[in-house]
């Protein structure tokens, strides 16, 4: 009666043991192409980063005064901060 019952266990752990292995090799292999993938991406990918001038604002000068006139919002608060540089020519 103790061998009906060893039989079907060691059945079941056949099958378990071999289910755990073959998750574990698909986990490798599903790691390994998403790695290989990160490489090829990294490999196409442009990392520079393209600084481009954009038109802010106007700068007047009437009877020795300047007068700022900006066209977008959002650089009123660094030139009340006074983040700015000035460019010669």
């Amino acid at each position: 009666m103790e061998i009906d019952m060893l039989i079907p266990l060691v059945i079941l752990g056949l099958i378990i043991g071999y289910l755990l292995y073959s998750r574990s090799m698909y986990e490798k292999e599903v790691v390994e192409v998403y790695e290989e993938k990160l490489k090829q991406w990294k490999e196409h990918s442009d990392n520079t980063i393209v600084s481009y001038k954009e038109l802010v604002g106007l700068v007047y000068d009437q009877d020795y005064e300047l007068t700022i006139e900006t066209l977008d919002d959002k650089c009123v608060d660094r030139l009340s901060r006074g983040k700015f540089h000035l460019k010669e020519r």
